[in-house]
């Protein structure tokens, strides 16, 4: 009897597991889509601010780039 109780004990552990991981699975899919959004974005805008060319200045582009996809919520 001692070992059913640890059996479903195991079981029921690992079915929530699985549902959490899921879940996490599930929303940064979901997401993928915004981030993709907000990369697009992020990296037009920081062309715009600072076109390239000759004198470009690639490190302040890419502190706009840094700055705006903060700014959205997600890591650069």
């Amino acid at each position: 009897m001692n070992s059913l109780r640890l059996c479903f004990v195991a079981l029921t552990a690992t079915l929530c597991v699985l549902a959490v991981a899921s879940q996490a699975s599930a929303k940064s899919k979901s997401d993928a889509g915004g981030r993709d959004a907000a990369i697009h974005k992020c990296v037009l805008q920081a062309v715009t601010e600072y076109p390239r060319g000759p004198d470009s200045n690639d490190s302040a582009r890419t502190a706009s780039y840094k700055a705006c996809m903060t700014t959205a919520g997600y890591r650069p």
